[in-house]
């Protein structure tokens, strides 16, 4: 039974690649499809998590940038003042 907020994907792909899908159905107890929604669900989990890691990796880059940018701003001055004195 498929819930009404569900909807229906179809797939086309190669028979021996189906059959290697069958196989893992078998060996797990699960349909095609719940096996699909399964390697979906898992796939997706993957690219959300990894996703959010670069995301994050950028912000502490972009954050350490500017923390360079200014402690190179202050070294300068420094130095400036160093020379004029």
């Amino acid at each position: 039974m498929v819930s009404q907020s569900s909807e229906r994907v179809m797939l086309t792909m190669k028979r021996d690649f189906v059959d290697k899908i069958d196989g893992y159905c078998r060996n797990m107890g699960l349909t095609r499809s719940a096996f699909c929604v399964f390697l979906i669900a898992q796939g997706m989990f993957a690219l959300d998590s990894t996703r959010e890691t670069l995301d994050e990796a950028m912000k502490s880059i972009a954050k350490n940038a500017k923390r360079t940018t200014v402690d190179m701003n202050l070294i300068d001055e420094m130095l400036s003042a160093a020379r004029a004195q």
